[in-house]
């Protein structure tokens, strides 16, 4: 376990060195990163299903990459923003905003 423990410091530390790529800033973080959970966690799913069938499905593999691209902008556009509670906090800023 401190194996696992000292490779995720070193990518972490090793994440944190790198200089900033200068990307502009998204419209709205929060909704964009509820869209890009739920296109990742889609295309993700269809890989799944269509890997029990032993078939290969592009669209989603497709979606699962967009999904990941558009986290990765957020994550160099907010790098000093994102902790281990951003996600959770967008997805339920969202859904209040929903509800309310």
């Amino acid at each position: 376990m401190d194996r696992a423990g000292d490779l995720l410091a070193a990518l972490s530390n090793w994440w944190a060195a790198r200089p900033p790529i200068p990307v502009p800033a998204p419209p709205d973080p929060a909704l964009l990163a509820v869209a890009a959970i739920l296109v990742a966690g889609l295309g993700l799913t269809g890989l799944a299903v269509a890997g029990t069938e032993r078939r290969l499905s592009w669209l989603s593999l497709v979606m699962l990459l967009a999904g990941l691209a558009i986290l990765y902008w957020l994550a160099e556009a907010h790098r000093a923003d994102l902790g281990p509670r951003a996600m959770p906090a967008a997805i339920g800023e969202i859904l209040m905003g929903i509800l309310r």
